[in-house]
């Protein structure tokens, strides 16, 4: 899906969610970077994790995070 798919979908109402495991590189470069994009540009309405305990935390946060800094970006609303 490109932009135009995701405004598409905001105009009929469709609300998005952000994974926030995105923004860690969880699901690879082409996740991230389309999370990115999407969070840049205000089209998230709600965000989440599927984390369910403290060992997915670790494993998919908290040890990502602490390899180096997390490029997420500020957004001003």
């Amino acid at each position: 899906m490109d932009d135009s798919d995701y405004r598409k979908y905001k105009q009929m109402g469709v609300r998005l969610q952000l994974n926030l495991l995105s923004l860690v590189g969880c699901y690879g470069q082409t996740a991230l970077k389309k999370a990115n994009n999407l969070l840049k540009q205000g089209m998230y309405d709600v965000s989440g994790t599927d984390t369910h305990s403290y060992a997915s935390f670790e494993n998919d946060i908290l040890i990502p995070a602490l390899r180096g800094p997390l490029q997420i970006p500020t957004i001003t609303f």
